[in-house]
């Protein structure tokens, strides 16, 4: 795909000749930069080059670090998460979703266990995946490259009727995984 810009790269630094540095994404393929070299907000110079490749940027941020389970308890099914995963696009391709989640172990008695297959991720329960330790899951939730480009991963919990009421914690991060 050859793409030809336009517009200016909203502000181009000069670090080495020939090379730059580029403070907005754009969808990988061929551009034409032209780099300006100023001083005191004139313009010294100027380089232009068409062989500039832009190359594809996999990114993703997420929005928040923990969560809550308050409607949750022994017995009860499906208790959604008091808040989503709310997972940001700031690559420039389009990315799927893939979580690895792992077992949990109470923090008031470390025996008592929450096991990872207790819960389930998606855009929806009637289309969420049932987790398992250890093992990555593709959600199936696509987010497509843009400024604003957002994307929720609900969670919803389910405990047996065994279950001891108490904070859960994992001693191995569960991994969310951007992929193309």
């Amino acid at each position: 795909m050859n793409i030809k810009l336009l517009t200016s790269l909203l502000f181009v630094v000069a670090l080495l000749p020939g090379v730059f540095a580029v403070n907005e994404h754009f969808y990988p393929g061929d551009y034409d930069a032209v780099v300006h070299f100023t001083l005191d907000g004139s313009t010294i110079e100027s380089r232009s080059s068409a062989a500039c490749t832009y190359g594809e940027l996999l990114a993703a941020q997420r929005q928040v670090d923990t969560l809550t389970f308050s409607h949750a308890g022994p017995g009860l099914v499906n208790s959604e998460s008091d808040d989503p995963l709310t997972i940001q696009n700031t690559g420039n391709v389009p990315i799927n979703i893939k979580l690895t989640a792992y077992d949990l172990s109470g923090v008031q008695t470390p025996a008592n266990k929450l096991t990872a297959a207790s819960f389930k991720a998606g855009a929806t329960l009637g289309t969420s995946v049932q987790l398992a330790n250890g093992v990555q899951k593709n959600l199936s939730i696509s987010i497509s490259p843009a400024a604003s480009a957002l994307a929720n991963i609900n969670m919803w919990l389910s405990m047996s009727a065994s279950a001891v009421p108490q904070d859960y914690v994992t001693s191995t991060s569960w991994i969310l995984e951007a992929t193309a």
